[in-house]
């Protein structure tokens, strides 16, 4: 049936009880108006819900960072960045003859481990250098959005630069390079 058709129609009875159509065209706007409130009325409140919650947890991410930067910046991890242990024959680099130079490896647990390394002494034991590159990459994936998921398995390290900007942050004596997936070399400052 055509929307002209129907018109000409009902038009007979519309006239015949105006007050009637009209009423009835008022409850149906209303209705229509109601359901209308009803569905944007639930959908702010969803969305308010959503802000609160994701409000929730950017302030427990930024309390974690806190506490990161915090744990960061503790005595023990200065000493490891500043040098720490090592002497003329060994730096505690598993693997190595010194402390000139090492792999990292990602560990189970967010920590690396340093391996290889040659050259003579001064540098920070493996376990302390991985302890400071597990932080390093905790904080930056609590700072950084985007996170791939080998990087949040514990198989990649964030980038070189970013790594080297934290660490001359905090003033340590050793830097790192090559970086390839969980693995990079490690290696002293003169």
């Amino acid at each position: 049936m055509e929307p002209g058709a129907f018109f000409t129609q009902v038009w007979p009875m519309i006239a015949a009880y105006p007050v009637a159509a009209f009423t009835l065209a008022v409850v149906a706007g209303g209705l229509c108006f109601a359901f209308a409130w009803f569905l944007r009325s639930n959908q702010i409140g969803d969305l308010e819900s959503r802000l609160r919650r994701r409000d929730d947890e950017i302030s427990d991410l930024e309390k974690q960072l806190a506490k990161m930067e915090g744990d960061f910046a503790s005595p023990e991890l200065l000493q490891a960045l500043h040098g720490g242990a090592g002497g003329a024959g060994g730096s505690g680099v598993v693997g190595g003859q010194g402390g000139r130079g090492g792999d990292v490896h990602a560990l189970p647990g967010g920590g690396h481990l340093v391996e290889g390394g040659q050259g003579g002494g001064g540098g920070a034991p493996a376990n302390e250098r991985g302890r400071v590159l597990g932080q390093i990459t905790d904080l930056y994936m609590l700072s950084h959005d985007g996170i791939t998921p080998e990087m949040a398995a514990g198989l990649q390290l964030p980038p070189e630069g970013y790594i080297n900007a934290q660490l001359t942050k905090q003033g340590a004596q050793w830097r790192v390079r090559n970086i390839n997936g969980p693995h990079c070399e490690t290696y002293d400052l003169d």
